[in-house]
């Protein structure tokens, strides 16, 4: 039987095709079902609901032909509300991708727990040691910001000792939605596999951070700029206690307000460069391991999935 596997299409963001990469990857049989047109789908069928929630929540709930797991779940107000708590009644308890959404369950008395999120159960394709010495840095500001500030940025957070030793890679791709669902699967698995063979990874995203985690990629999240934004904070709780963790970075004009905003567009930063305080040189001359691993939530995460294939079965 086919267990159908939640894919947004429409994303720019390979981040997103991580955790559709890491869910096929839970289950036997999985066919990738557009995130966005849930509510459309005519053919009876069993379905991993992960990941985020949405862009038109107009179109939730899914169809009733779909028979839901929902596990490594994040959902915003919109659609974590009194309006559907007949329907996710039918389907609890809600495995909760964060903190925030656990809480906005119980709210509307929905019962929910912390299942944490898929892509730490992706598994490395390598052994150990064939573990390499690239440092990768990894959208330390995410495209919100003007390009010009962005690399202006970039050109100066890292220490000088090491701003000719590291490499950079963004996950937001302009074309990455004119590529076909094979091609990008083969992207996210090149990805992986570059994460994996790293000596050290540095980044401010989630599901950057999370898959080398559980590849055990030594990684650092610098909580920093447009995830100061409490709309943006809301997927944190929960999953950054399992990081290393650098919030002391200061970059000047990083606000999301009016006065940045424009001075940011009129190059003002250029001046201030010597504002920005780089990440402390001890991160990279001694990389430190990641924090250890709870190894009862990947199993609990693992057996969910499991369990509701086994029962499909019956």
């Amino acid at each position: 039987m086919k267990t159908g596997i939640v894919y947004f299409s429409g994303s720019k963001n390979i981040g997103d095709d991580i955790q559709s990469y890491a869910a096929a990857q839970l289950v036997s049989n999985p066919i990738f079902i557009e995130r966005e047109e849930l509510n459309t789908v005519s053919d009876e069928l069993p379905a991993i609901i992960s990941g985020w929630f949405m862009e038109n929540p107009l179109n939730f709930p899914p169809s009733n032909k779909l028979n839901p797991l929902f596990i490594s779940f994040h959902g915003k107000k919109s659609v974590v509300c009194e309006k559907h708590s007949d329907y996710y009644k039918k389907h609890e308890p809600i495995g909760c991708r964060d903190f925030t959404t656990l809480k906005l369950f119980e709210s509307i008395g929905i019962k929910a727990y912390f299942s944490g999120c898929n892509t730490l159960t992706i598994n490395s394709p390598i052994k150990e040691s064939e573990r390499g010495d690239e440092i990768i840095i990894v959208d330390l500001l995410r495209k919100n910001y003007t390009s010009d500030y962005r690399k202006t940025i970039k050109d100066n957070i890292i220490p000088k000792e090491w701003r000719n030793k590291v490499s950079y890679f963004s996950h937001f791709m302009e074309d990455l939605p004119s590529l076909s669902l094979e091609e990008r699967m083969k992207l996210v698995e090149t990805i992986l596999l570059r994460y994996a063979k790293a000596k050290f990874v540095v980044t401010s995203l989630i599901h950057c951070a999370l898959p080398c985690i559980a590849m055990g990629t030594p990684v650092l999240f610098v909580d920093v700029g447009f995830n100061k934004s409490e709309v943006k904070r809301d997927r944190f709780e929960g999953i950054t206690n399992l990081m290393n963790i650098y919030t002391e970075l200061k970059i000047p004009l990083s606000k999301r307000n009016f006065i940045h905003t424009g001075l940011r567009v009129l190059k003002i930063h250029r001046l201030l460069k010597h504002k920005i305080i780089p990440i402390p040189v001890s991160y990279f001359n001694e990389v430190k391991k990641n924090p250890p691993m709870d190894k009862t939530l990947i199993n609990n995460l693992r057996a969910k999935i499991n369990e509701f294939e086994t029962n499909l079965i019956k």
